[in-house]
């Protein structure tokens, strides 16, 4: 019974980890496109995860890894369309619950980045992972950003893939 609840939290663990990073990709804007000096974006976004899973005994396990994907802006232009992602984080799992710890980069076409916290758990009702990302600093047309956005995530499969909804507001100084 303890095998068959470790592969189960880390079937989990990995698709969380999936989401996360998905949750992080909505963050950029097309190439070329001049920034607001403050709006809101609704984006969606797949990502995968590769980590490790260490079983701690006792139905307590953490993963750490680091995730990866890119996020589209559901009118198809502007904030976080065609933007990649990479995100190393951490899960902590006890008794079928966990809460996910991260820290990412998302790049624009132009090169320019977007960096952040992103904290989530889990699980919660119709979806695997909640959280919030909330952004620290940027470079190029990114800098000076404050702001966050809200993430649901659901684990596809069964190899670490996620699909997220994700909802941000933005401004600049």
């Amino acid at each position: 019974m303890r095998d068959t609840n470790f592969l189960l939290q880390r079937h989990t663990v990995i698709q969380i980890a999936a989401a996360l990073l998905a949750s992080w990709s909505l963050c950029a804007v097309a190439a070329g496109e001049a920034l607001p000096k403050s709006g809101s974006a609704s984006a969606h976004s797949g990502w995968s995860a590769t980590g490790q899973l260490k079983d701690l005994g006792e139905n307590h396990a953490v993963w750490t890894g680091v995730y990866w994907g890119t996020s589209f802006n559901d009118a198809g232009k502007g904030l976080f369309q065609r933007t990649a992602w990479i995100c190393p984080g951490a899960t902590i799992i006890q008794n079928g619950s966990y809460v996910h710890h991260g820290y990412c980069v998302l790049t624009d076409a132009d090169g320019d980045k977007i960096y952040g916290t992103s904290e989530g758990k889990g699980p919660a009702e119709g979806v695997d992972l909640v959280g919030v990302v909330t952004y620290q600093s940027g470079t190029g047309k990114y800098a000076g950003i404050q702001g966050s956005h809200t993430f649901k995530c659901s684990g596809i499969g069964a190899d670490g893939q996620a699909f997220c909804r994700q909802e941000a507001s933005y401004r600049f100084p």
